[in-house]
Parts: C-alpha cells; sequence; structure tokens
C-alpha cells in the first residue's frame, strides 16, 4: 500500500472512532439530562412530602399540649 494510501486509511479510521465516541457522548449526555429531571421530580416530591410531615407534625404535638392542658384543668378542678 501506498504511503499516502495508509494516511488516508488511518484518517478515515480516526475520524470513524471520532464520529463513534461522539455519539456515545451526545447518547450519555441524553441519558444523564433524563437522569437530572429525575432527580430533580424527585427532590421536589421529596419536599411536598417534608412540608406534610411537618405540618402533620406540628398538629400532633398541638393536639398533644391542647389534651395536656385539658387533663391539667381537669386535675385542678378536684
Amino acid at each position: 500500500m501506498e504511503e499516502a494510501n495508509k494516511v488516508m486509511v488511518i484518517s478515515f479510521d480516526k475520524d470513524q472512532k471520532i464520529r463513534e465516541l461522539s455519539s456515545q457522548l451526545h447518547h450519555a449526555n441524553k441519558q444523564l439530562e433524563a437522569c437530572q429531571e429525575q432527580l430533580r421530580t424527585i427532590m421536589a416530591c421529596m419536599e411536598e412530602h417534608t412540608q406534610c410531615l411537618s405540618t402533620t407534625v406540628e398538629s400532633v404535638v398541638s393536639n398533644v399540649k391542647q389534651v395536656e392542658s385539658q387533663q391539667h384543668e381537669i386535675s385542678g378542678h378536684c
């Protein structure tokens, strides 16, 4: 094979490899974007759930204080 042909074949192989790697990188970036979107959705759901739990805990604490206060009033009248 002539030297010029060898160079062309090597150049073609390199170009082919670059295209393959670029395609793989593009695919990986798309997967990353999808994972990031899923993570954002999960984090938003967790935040909403945390707020809900916080509200529930506040309500329970308030109810316990109210019951304790009522018990104290009842025991104070005896």
